[in-house]
């Protein structure tokens, strides 16, 4: 017998579409996962059972899946139902030899397309309808039934699912066919880097996160990936077409330069940088990787670290980053804590890396007014620390300052930094080498730029990081 409505720990159900998805239903095989749906139809329930792969798979379809689906037009592991383990959103995976899995709908899906990896975000209102096997890749034809709400609603649940014992599969026993299934040859993890062929990000917008004189800030999520993103929507106001094509043609190098670091350049700069949208007359799209927070949220929220030690990290990291700009002469314009992200490591230590580049800018045009101005460089905007009165929270700007102000060698140390002639200016891959030593160093010692009579003085931090 069927269970009475959806079970409690179901994410959703595939309610079935056609003659043969109805089939798949009624298998023996599958019998466990029927429930009755509110509306009295019949449909298999999704995540209240471990999956016979165990984790962070929610259910597999195929002539071997979770999912019983009979027939030689399909694959041993047809397609699958994962959970991103960063995110903790669904994906929809095509697992078959000839690629014949598919998402459908009208205004509201992403299908699998050529080139792009072979899976796709699952949601409520989002790509709630799967097909599989023939030409048309519709054989078998399912919807989505979600049974919790909306994004942030399901991933509550599927955290919830690491606290709990799930039901054990009924088929663990049964005798496999054991010939090994292809998965798709695409990749399964797409790299935003310049091509012949660049194809165009495809997201969905969550929420706004903010506004200004360039543009809005909103949260969105990748659709080919899973994974949570700031995109920035610059708007320039009074820009004639030309001026925008120009603008978006610099930032675009800018993006392209940064996305080709590698991995192993160790700076706090990787992975930040994974996208840019066509530009059109009136607008274009920076994508960015949205990480836990940054360093006014972190603080806010009041952080358990030792301060010391955490403005030390901050200060390591920061200029490790910095440094690489310098060398790719990139200038960074908008430094604050605002735009310092980070991210939580296993150890519970903190990386923080720079984002939002909006205001980026090549060294030869770095002395335009850009940026914000109580964290400006002082050859853009004289006067920059009494100018930060007139915001929203001098208090607050006014106390940290005293609280630095009050332990003079480490003022020393870093007061180079600010000099108003950026010619006598020390280099962050100069104070990275005095505060740090080599480690994240992207400079050749020749090309490190110091300033005259700098104090010595090395820190000490719990940091691990590299």
């Amino acid at each position: 017998m069927p269970h009475a409505g959806p079970h409690p720990l179901a994410l959703f159900s595939l309610l079935p579409l056609n003659e043969r998805s109805q089939a798949v239903l009624d298998h023996p095989y599958n019998k466990h996962l029927v429930s009755r749906q509110k509306d009295g139809r019949l449909a298999l329930d999704i995540g209240h059972v471990r999956s016979m792969l165990g984790d962070p798979t929610l259910a597999t379809l195929g002539r071997n899946g979770d999912i019983y689906v009979e027939g030689s037009s399909f694959s041993r592991n047809q397609c699958s139902f994962e959970i991103n383990p960063y995110t903790k959103v669904v994906m929809f995976y095509d697992r078959s030899h000839s690629q014949t899995s598919q998402v459908f709908g009208q205004d509201n899906a992403f299908p699998l397309e050529p080139g792009r990896p072979r899976k796709v975000l699952v949601r409520q209102g989002l790509n709630i309808y799967i097909g599989m096997g023939g030409v048309a890749r519709d054989l078998i034809q399912f919807q989505l039934i979600w049974h919790n709400g909306g994004l942030t609603e399901t991933i509550e649940l599927v955290k919830g699912r690491e606290a709990i014992t799930l039901e054990e599969h009924l088929r663990f026993s049964r005798t496999l066919d054991e010939s090994i299934t292809a998965s798709s040859t695409q990749r399964q993890t797409r790299v935003h880097t310049p091509g012949a062929r660049q194809l165009k990000m495809r997201h969905v917008k969550e929420n706004t996160l903010g506004s200004g004189e360039f543009g809005e800030v909103y949260k969105a999520i990748d659709v080919d990936t899973g994974m949570f993103m700031a995109v920035k929507v610059l708007k320039p106001r009074e820009a004639t077409p030309e001026d925008m094509q120009s603008f978006y043609k610099r930032v675009k190098g800018e993006v392209e330069k940064l996305s080709r670091i590698d991995n192993a350049s160790k700076t706090s700069l990787k992975l930040l940088f994974v996208g840019l949208d066509d530009c059109t007359s009136q607008e274009f799209k920076i994508f960015m990787g949205l990480k836990e927070g940054n360093l006014t949220t972190l603080i806010e929220g009041g952080c358990s670290t030792d301060i010391d030690n955490l403005c030390i990290t901050v200060l390591r990291h920061m200029l490790r980053a910095l440094g690489y700009l310098e060398s790719q002469r990139i200038i960074y314009r908008d430094v604050k804590p605002d735009n310092i992200l980070y991210v939580t490591r296993q150890n519970k230590q903190y990386h923080f890396l720079l984002g939002d580049f909006g205001l980026r800018n090549n060294a030869d045009m770095a002395k335009t007014f850009a940026g914000t101005p109580p964290y400006m460089a002082p050859e853009i905007l004289t006067g920059f620390r009494e100018a930060s009165k007139r915001f929203r929270s001098p208090k607050d700007a006014q106390n940290a300052v005293l609280h630095v102000a009050s332990n003079e060698e480490k003022v020393a140390v870093i007061s180079e930094m600010a000099t108003v002639d950026p010619e006598k200016r020390s280099s962050a891959a100069a104070m990275l080498l005095k505060c740090f030593g080599e480690k994240g160093l992207t400079s050749q010692h020749d090309q490190v730029s110091y300033a005259k009579n700098s104090p010595v003085l090395t820190c000490h931090t719990t940091d691990t990081y590299y």
